[in-house]
């Protein structure tokens, strides 16, 4: 759900866990109870809250911890070359501040993508996307861009005071609920560090009334380096067995060289991102989208998402492959003994091709079922039932192959 008065964005996953995330204005008049807190986001995760806000401790009887609390250290966003994104001029103003803005966001039955920026570091911009998918937790993607000179950015990562976080790994923190509940909060590159009530950082509080401070953990995760760049977070929750692992992917692109793409595996689950796409070839499969989401099992395909396409071509035979008359805001589609689509935007005609079957979704089927139409196969990808009539061609249902 986007609100796009107030700049906020929600995302849920059906399981009770939810992401708000900040990319609206500094504040309201005055900005005198706003906070640096330009894309930031907290996480709930089933029925745990996992990321916080820092919230406030003090307005006057302490000014330097209540520039503290407001600050963009103590949020779960990003900070450059040890600046805040605004600066404060006593306890209810602000001699600069940061503006946000939300680029795009797209939401279907299953899947949600945002990408929004803000100006706190102008000229440079940080970028932030977050992808959301059923069962694959949650994709953080932070982007730098800019002077191409080198600099320094910091994620900071505030938990909830009812988990205990450590380093399990390279690029892993575990973090364990005093009821037993599991969270993984994974990175691709840079150093991290874990400060829990420290003094001398700052780090590590939470206020969870006003008039209080208490001790949490806070992850800072830091990387320098020459612009552009960008920090990788994944989030998801744990089952006590399964060590989830990410990875940065090689991408074949005739597009710009800004395409980002990752792996996240899990057991036998694996989770396939693309951004910033457009003509490129990741893993099995090559697409026009903007940003692509491929959820697999083994050797099986359960979830393709894709924003802002007109075709996604399968390498891997008997997977599904897509076409459309027209480029397609968003198309969620779920494989699981049939095949389930959903988009916001239906095209007047999607063709659908699986195994050895091609069939063609028109205006009509989309309409005839609210949350999608939904074909069911038997083994090996033969048809149960009567798929879509025909479009405006009046093409009818025929098997082919691409």
């Amino acid at each position: 759900m986007t609100l796009p008065h107030t700049g906020y964005i929600v995302l849920r996953d059906g399981e009770g866990g939810h992401a708000v995330l900040d990319a609206g204005a500094h504040g309201y008049m005055n900005g005198g109870h706003a906070h640096a807190d330009a894309l930031s986001l907290t996480l709930r995760i089933g029925k745990r809250s996992l990321l916080v806000d820092p919230g406030t401790s003090t307005y006057t009887m302490d000014p330097q911890l209540r520039d503290r609390m407001r600050g963009s250290f103590n949020h779960n966003t990003l900070s450059v070359d040890g600046r805040p994104q605004s600066l404060p001029a006593g306890p209810f103003q602000w001699t600069t501040s940061a503006a946000g803005r939300v680029n795009v966001s797209r939401h279907t039955a299953g899947f949600d993508w945002v990408e929004a920026v803000h100006d706190g570091y102008a000229p440079l911009e940080h970028r932030r996307s977050i992808v959301r998918a059923d069962g694959a937790g949650w994709l953080i993607v932070d982007e730098l861009r800019g002077d191409p000179g080198e600099h320094s950015a910091v994620a900071h990562w505030h938990f909830d005071p009812s988990w205990m976080v450590h380093a399990d790994g390279r690029g892993r923190l575990r973090a364990a609920h005093l009821e037993g509940e599991e969270a993984w909060l994974l990175f691709d590159a840079g150093q991290a560090t874990l400060q829990h009530g420290d003094e001398q950082s700052g780090l590590g509080w939470f206020a969870p009334v006003y008039g209080t401070l208490v001790p949490t953990w806070t992850a800072r995760i830091t990387r320098t380096g020459r612009l552009p760049f960008s920090m990788l977070t994944w989030i998801g929750d744990g089952d006590g067995t399964d060590v989830p692992a990410l990875e940065r992917l090689e991408v074949a692109a005739d597009a710009g060289g800004d395409v980002i793409a990752a792996r996240v595996r899990r057991g036998e689950f694996a989770s396939t991102y693309v951004l910033h796409g457009r003509n490129c070839g990741v893993g099995d499969y090559q697409t026009d989208a903007r940003v692509m989401h491929v959820r697999t099992r083994g050797d099986e395909l359960v979830a393709l998402d894709l924003i802002d396409v007109s075709h996604a071509l399968a390498l891997r035979d008997g997977w599904l492959s897509i076409a459309a008359s027209e480029p397609i805001a968003d198309l969620h589609a779920r494989v699981n003994g049939g095949l389930r689509l959903a988009t916001s935007q239906p095209p007047r005609e999607l063709r659908v091709d699986v195994g050895a079957l091609t069939f063609v979704v028109c205006p009509q089927d989309w309409a005839n079922s609210p949350s999608g139409p939904l074909f069911h196969f038997g083994a090996p990808f033969a048809l149960d039932e009567v798929a879509p009539g025909r479009c405006e061609e009046n093409l009818p249902l025929r098997e082919s192959s691409w």
